[in-house]
């Protein structure tokens, strides 16, 4: 096949962190060709395109709330979601593809840390770090505001056998969420964290920890999580402005989730209260930074690790 053959693909979906694994799983993918896609400005990721990245090559979007659907005369029309390993197998049989598993996880991880920002998404970041913490800084991601209730619906739906149980988490922390109240669970996943905080003080002495959350009320509980358990850092701010001052979940722009993103990869190491977290996990793999709490149960990161001998956040895995 031409290399220059142009591609229709159905386009990344869901949030920021499952659509930056979707566009680098694809450029990984499609070498030379060109791949046309539609991105969709909803709810789940409220931004074009062009809000948030510099023009890249081999990328052609359509942007906007309605994007065009229509596969250009010609091309591969290939379909699929985010999931990397999904996007893979797909490429690899539309386009006859000679990439072996293992150089489409190296690839993928390589375009990850690649993709082309905006400069002044970029520059803000690098500024945040610089004045946020002159020692070690960890970044402490919280997302409870959709996801308790999404791991509740997905246990309560495997006791009633309308589906089967989703392997994000270990089975006893699904059944955790699924029976118990959701202050249990915050209770619970804030003493995780404050638990992980502590072990990295161990290693890395006097620290500061900066959270990243889309609700203010969570934010308020881990701070004063952090206190009873008397975790040594002091909180930095990540502009709290930016979020609803009674709490839920945070009405901002795309942008501003990519300023978060960012500016937790410049963190020194990262803290998920949620293992099933792709926006932590990109940020991890984007800035070769540790993950100190539990590891990640997703599929993609396992096979990445399994197929290289690393996992994708280790900055040897260029």
């Amino acid at each position: 096949m031409d290399c220059a053959t142009s591609i229709w693909w159905t386009g990344p979906i869901c949030g920021l962190g499952n659509r930056l694994i979707a566009l680098a799983a694809v450029k990984a993918c499609a070498g030379n060709r060109i791949v046309n896609f539609p991105w969709r400005n909803e709810p789940a990721c409220p931004g074009d395109y062009d809000d948030i990245f510099e023009v890249m090559p081999g990328l052609a979007p359509t942007s906007g709330p309605d994007p065009d659907f229509s596969p250009p005369a010609g091309a591969v029309v290939i379909s699929t979601g985010w999931e990397p390993i999904e996007i893979y197998e797909q490429f690899r049989a539309a386009l006859s593809l000679d990439l072996t598993l293992e150089k489409f996880c190296k690839a993928l991880v390589h375009e990850l840390r690649g993709i082309a920002f905006k400069s002044v998404l970029t520059e803000d970041a690098k500024q945040w770090r610089t004045l946020a913490s002159q020692g070690a800084l960890a970044g402490v991601h919280i997302r409870r505001t959709d996801r308790s209730a999404q791991h509740r619906q997905q246990f309560r739906d495997f006791l009633a056998r309308k589906s089967g149980l989703s392997r994000e988490l270990p089975i006893y922390l699904s059944a955790l969420y699924g029976i118990s109240p959701p202050q249990f669970m915050q209770r619970w996943e804030n003493a995780a964290l404050a638990l992980s905080l502590g072990r990295f003080a161990r290693t890395s002495g006097r620290f500061d920890f900066a959270i990243f959350s889309d609700d203010a009320n969570a934010t308020l509980a881990f701070k004063n999580a952090a206190k009873f358990y008397r975790v040594c850092g002091a909180a930095v701010d990540t502009e709290p402005g930016r979020m609803n001052s009674g709490g839920g979940i945070r009405r901002t722009e795309l942008k501003d989730a990519v300023v978060d993103l960012l500016r937790l990869a410049q963190c020194d190491a990262i803290v998920q209260s949620n293992r099933a977290s792709t926006f932590s996990l990109v940020a991890a793999i984007y800035g070769a930074k540790p993950i100190i709490s539990a590891k990640t149960m997703y599929p993609f990161w396992n096979i990445i690790e399994a197929s290289t001998g690393m996992e994708p956040n280790d900055r040897r895995l260029a």
